[in-house]
């Protein structure tokens, strides 16, 4: 089970959209380019807003999730088996976000080991071959719990220099991380929502290839596809392959980039190894 996480301290880059792409297409990866079966992926919301949980939980299942979601596996120690709930894709589930996240920080940072919590239980969960896990915009136990937890961080990066600063503290949170977890792995940053035609989104990319070179993993533009996509319900790939091939093209390369950065690291694991 490969677990990555999605983590910015700033708000607006995209990292629930990314998420919800990358959860989403998975198989169609799987399945068009590495000729794989299907692969059943388990999606975390931990981000009180519940974006990501509004946009993959059907009208039928949201009733339930208001009494069994990822807070009152903090709060009321349900197990996370029970939290977890059907999406409107086949092989995913999700385990939901609810408002009251918000009161799950204090908790987690009174209680010894509660940042280690979601490691804990989701090392134990058996079923899934990925695991998708949203962030809230700031880096407190919440998010903690996330990079605690998983085997990879992928960082989203708007073109703009307050993102570029918070780019910096959000980098240092996440290897300070390897306190927690000596198995992560920042797989690389996403600059997201990028339009060349503007010089300072150049310039941006330009700075963020020179200072974190080993790290940058994909660039998407800003394209109304992916929006229209999530709002279908669908795969994405199915929604934007014959409408918009510079999304598709962003989003292949994307995929590409994580496949290659997963099978670099398995690779580096066995030699250490043996």
């Amino acid at each position: 089970m490969k677990i990555i996480s999605f983590v910015n301290m700033k708000g607006g880059t995209g990292k629930t959209t990314l998420a919800y792409l990358l959860a989403t297409s998975i198989n169609f990866y799987l399945r068009n380019r590495l000729n794989h079966s299907a692969a059943r992926i388990l999606v975390i919301d931990s981000d009180p807003q519940t974006n990501l949980t509004m946009k993959m939980l059907p009208e039928e299942f949201r009733g339930n999730a208001e009494e069994f979601n990822l807070a009152t596996f903090y709060l009321q120690s349900h197990p996370l088996e029970a939290v977890i709930t059907s999406t409107y894709f086949e092989n995913i589930d999700l385990i939901p976000a609810d408002v009251s996240l918000g009161l799950v920080e204090q908790r987690l940072n009174a209680k010894i080991g509660g940042q280690l919590l979601l490691k804990q239980h989701l090392r134990q969960l058996k079923g899934y071959d990925y695991v998708i896990i949203d962030t809230p915009p700031n880096i407190g136990s919440l998010t903690a719990n996330a990079v605690a937890a998983s085997d990879y961080v992928i960082v989203p990066l708007t073109p703009d220099s307050m993102a570029l600063k918070g780019l910096e503290y959000t980098v240092s949170f996440v290897r300070e991380g390897k306190i927690l977890n000596p198995e992560l792995s920042i797989m690389g940053i996403v600059l997201n929502l990028v339009d060349k035609r503007y010089l300072t989104h150049r310039a941006i990319m330009d700075l963020t290839k020179k200072k974190y070179p080993e790290y940058l993993l994909a660039v998407i533009s800003r394209r109304a596809s992916f929006h229209k996509a999530i709002e279908a319900h669908e795969e994405p790939m199915a929604v934007i392959s014959t409408s918009d091939k510079g999304a598709r093209n962003d989003l292949l390369n994307f995929l590409k980039a994580v496949f290659e950065r997963m099978r670099e690291h398995g690779k580096e694991k066995e030699e250490r190894a043996g």
